[in-house]
């Protein structure tokens, strides 16, 4: 068979103890507390140039572990606005805690970080991946994908890949079942056909009239015929549907996802030219879009009209 390009507090602004100048005098009736000792206000031990709790100090307003802009401070330090649980430290907007940091709004437990809205355990409680998204498949679906692993969209899915469980849940069709078609077997195989195979018309490509063969495609389709494909969506977005297909009259094709992802009943253009059947003029055709999101779906294909035959189907992000 041949195959088409493929088609996700501001920590506290540890303010306490800020300007803690509550241990600048009384704290002692001590002499030696004078307003150069420990607490100053801008940086001595206990006065006010350069104390443990002063303003710009171990603990003060632009270098110490509890003030401003210290460790604990605004700016740049372990807790202020822009230390580690500052601002953008890393409990600060922008930290490990903060808006951008590991706990912030892009951090690990912020809106976009590990735990944030485009991950795990943020404002998206369904732990969001970012390929393969929520699982949609119904928890009472016991079919399952084709060969183990879902087809991908973007991505092309052969007609023959629908899923294994048998007719009543992977699918429903009208046609007879063969076991063996273009060197391509299933143990369910449905009524599948084979361009260019002996004693069938000869297969051409509407346009160049090339001929066709070995691709396998589903044939003697009936009306309310339905095949269901598990399916990986990995990116969020637009997607056009194609399809390739032979046919007459104006047959249409409708997509389920979910009971409110869907689209309409989407009409194909029939075929015609190189001399042959229009069933076996070969084309394709970009027949209607559909938004999805990240996640696993078993996709319905749905015959709402028929008059073709069918070899694959597209989704190519717009």
């Amino acid at each position: 068979m041949k195959t088409q390009t493929r088609l996700f507090g501001l920590g506290l602004l540890g303010f306490a103890g800020t300007f803690s100048l509550i241990a600048v005098v009384g704290c002692t009736s001590s002499p030696s507390r004078t307003v150069t000792g420990t607490a100053g206000a801008n940086g001595g031990s206990a006065g006010e140039n350069g104390g443990s709790a002063g303003a710009n100090g171990t603990a003060g307003a632009t270098g110490g572990s509890a003030g401003a802009t210290g460790s604990a401070g605004a700016t740049p330090g372990t807790a202020g606005a822009d230390g580690s649980a500052g601002a953008n430290g890393s409990a600060g907007a922008n930290g490990s805690a903060g808006a951008n940091g590991s706990a912030g709004a892009n951090g690990s437990a912020g809106a976009n970080g590990t735990a944030g809205a485009g991950t795990d355990g943020g404002s998206n409680t369904d732990a969001i991946a970012a390929v393969d998204g929520p699982n949609q498949v119904p928890s009472t679906y016991t079919g399952g994908p084709f060969g183990g692993t879902p087809a991908k969209i973007p991505g092309t899915i052969q007609i023959e890949g629908y899923d294994t469980g048998g007719s009543g849940v992977a699918y429903k069709v009208s046609g007879n079942v063969k076991g063996s078609t273009c060197t391509f077997t299933r143990t369910d195989l449905i009524d599948l056909q084979c361009t260019g195979q002996p004693n069938s018309p000869t297969d051409q490509a509407e346009g160049t009239c090339a001929k066709l063969t070995g691709d396998v495609y589903l044939g003697y389709i009936g009306t309310g015929d339905w095949l269901n494909y598990t399916v990986t969506v990995e990116e969020a977005a637009t997607y056009q549907i194609s399809v390739h297909s032979g046919g007459s009259n104006t047959p249409r094709l409708m997509f389920t996802f979910t009971p409110t992802v869907k689209t309409a009943a989407l009409p194909l253009m029939g075929t015609s030219g190189c001399g042959v059947e229009a069933y076996h003029v070969w084309t394709v055709q970009n027949i209607g879009t559909i938004a999805l999101q990240p996640g696993k779906y078993v996709m319905r294909l749905d015959f709402v009209a028929v008059g073709l035959n069918l070899d694959w189907v597209a989704f190519t992000k717009m």
